[in-house]
């Protein structure tokens, strides 16, 4: 009965909880550690650790934090390491971190990378490097006297060699003391080469000049008839052009001619439009001035009619105060009357009471 009893308390093999074993096959199917086999990669895991096992299972892609570019989680890590175009790396000279696909661009440009000096091999840091270019014992130099480059550390030996070559013919070799010396030797020297005197006539021979004058006592018949021949070809074109241009010349001419003509006829014919305008704005303007000269004698009359209105205004004004003076001496003296009416009114309403009195005053002076 007690293995078989649905109150007697059992335990889970997964989570070891203590249950009723009528509840255990519930609690099985809902237990957190309760084995669940991933879909992806077939291992089985605990169903509280899903969320672990999402993030670490290793046939489930995840998004690079990088580039964005899903992985899957077997593969993050190499890809994370090696493939990720923005992974972030270290620049080995500056230290600078940086995305891959910039590490390139950036080893060309850092400062603080090492370069190969193009003079004298050695290594020398990049934001060195203009420094060392002016400073270089093997940089490049140019002679002053022969134009000539050479390395800076081998500017004494050079400088012994150019004298000596600056001073000494470079045709027949011969020392000579200075320049002027020197221009002077090349002008008559029988190594320098020289140019053929036929050059302007197509000879393009150039040889020292001792065989220039074996080379100049050859005729150069042929090349003369040449130029002679090509000359008269450029003349014969040339008069043909003149004739073409003649003829055009002509016929610009008689274009011109009458173009000049049809310009004339439009000159006379504007003229006479103009003289006509002319003529219709003069009797324009003589309308308009006997106009303006009505309407001015206009203004006139009316200027005179106003002041003529504003003295009978001031006229009137005149007699109309005049006349306000009267209105209101008259209205005083009409006061006055009627005061004086009502007064002799109460004075006749006193009288009879008065004398009534005084009759009585007198009747009993009588008694």
């Amino acid at each position: 009965h007690d293995q078989e009893c649905p109150e007697t308390p059992v335990v889970c093999d997964e989570c070891e909880d203590e249950m009723p074993r009528k509840e255990k096959s519930k609690h099985a199917s809902e237990c957190p550690m309760r084995p669940v086999c991933c879909e992806n990669c077939e291992r089985y895991y605990a169903y509280a650790l899903k969320e672990i096992h999402k993030s670490e299972c290793p046939k489930i892609e995840r998004k690079c934090m990088d580039c964005g570019v899903n992985v899957l989680n077997e593969n993050l890590q190499n890809h994370q390491e090696v493939e990720c175009q923005k992974r972030v790396v270290l620049c080995d000279a500056c230290k600078s971190a940086m995305s891959y696909d910039e590490h390139k661009d950036h080893d060309q440009e850092c400062l603080e990378k090492p370069v190969v000096c193009d003079d004298c091999k050695g290594e020398v840091l990049r934001k060195k490097k203009s420094k060392h270019a002016s400073e270089c014992p093997m940089r490049l130099v140019c002679c002053e006297n022969c134009e000539g480059f050479y390395a800076y550390s081998s500017e004494k030996e050079h400088r012994e060699q150019c004298e000596i070559k600056k001073s000494a013919c470079e045709y027949c070799k011969l020392d000579l003391k200075d320049d002027d010396e020197k221009d002077a030797h090349l002008e008559i020297c029988e190594d320098a080469p020289i140019e053929c005197t036929f050059k302007d006539f197509g000879c393009k021979e150039k040889s020292p000049r001792r065989e220039m004058l074996e080379h100049e006592k050859d005729p150069h018949n042929a090349l003369l008839n040449q130029v002679i021949l090509e000359a008269m070809d450029k003349i014969l074109e040339l008069q043909q052009k003149i004739k073409d241009m003649e003829r055009c010349n002509m016929s610009q001419q008689e274009e011109a001619k009458n173009e000049k003509a049809k310009l004339v006829k439009k000159i006379q014919e504007l003229e006479n439009r103009q003289m006509s305008k002319q003529e219709e704005a003069s009797n324009e303007i003589a309308k308009l001035v006997k106009r303006i000269q009505e309407l001015e004698n206009r203004q006139l009359e009316a200027d005179q009619y106003q002041i003529n209105i504003e003295d009978d205004v001031k006229v009137y004004r005149t007699v109309l105060q005049n006349l306000e003076d009267k209105v209101g001496r008259i209205s005083k003296e009409a006061a006055t009357r009627r005061r004086v009416d009502m007064l002799n009114e109460r004075v006749e309403t006193y009288l009879g009471p008065m004398e009534r009195l005084l009759n009585g005053l007198r009747q009993v002076d009588k008694e």
